[in-house]
This record gives C-alpha cells, structure tokens and sequence, in this order.
C-alpha cells in the first residue's frame, strides 16, 4: 500500500441554520496534526472572531473530540455553537403557540 504525501481535512463553522463556512485543508502527511492545528491553520477563527475555543464544542462526524485529539485522513471538524433557543421553545414556535 502506497502512503499518502497529504491527508485531506475540513473545518466547518455554521452561524445560522443557513450561513455556513467550510474549509479545506491539505495537510502534509509527515507528522501528526491535531484538532486545534487544523483550526488555526484553516484560518476559521479569522472569519468568525466570536468561536471561543474554550466554549465552543468540537466535533468530527457528530462524535465530540478534544482540540488535542489526533486527526486521520477525511476527517470533517465541526464546530459547534450554543442554542439561541431551547428545544422546548423551538418546538412550541413550530407548532405556533406562542
């Protein structure tokens, strides 16, 4: 089996439930890159200063990780922001009572 020169990451940051931003990265595949490098070097933080690392959660396809987990080729990064609105809530605004 031939090793791969690179491993291929994405970062995504949604919003809104409609804005979001992706990132690909092509990262060389000669040493071990973390959660937390993938997100400085994809620059996410630049487009959206109000991620707060130390409070928003951070996935990679739905399973929470660590900023210090190492990643594997395909690996897609979600950064997850808080509720705007609780479930209750936004279960009530569908259904039209309130």
């Amino acid at each position: 089996m031939q090793d791969k020169k690179y491993i291929n990451i994405e970062v995504v940051y949604s919003k809104t439930n409609i804005e979001y931003k992706l990132i690909k990265l092509k990262l060389e595949n000669n040493t071990e890159y973390t959660v937390l490098d993938a997100i400085k070097q994809s620059k996410i933080l630049y487009y959206y200063p109000e991620i707060n690392l130390n409070k928003n959660k951070v996935s990679i396809f739905g399973k929470l990780v660590k900023l210090d987990d190492i990643l594997s080729d395909q690996d897609t990064i979600a950064i997850l922001r808080g509720l705007t609105i609780s479930p209750m809530e936004a279960r009530l605004k569908r259904v039209g009572k309130k």
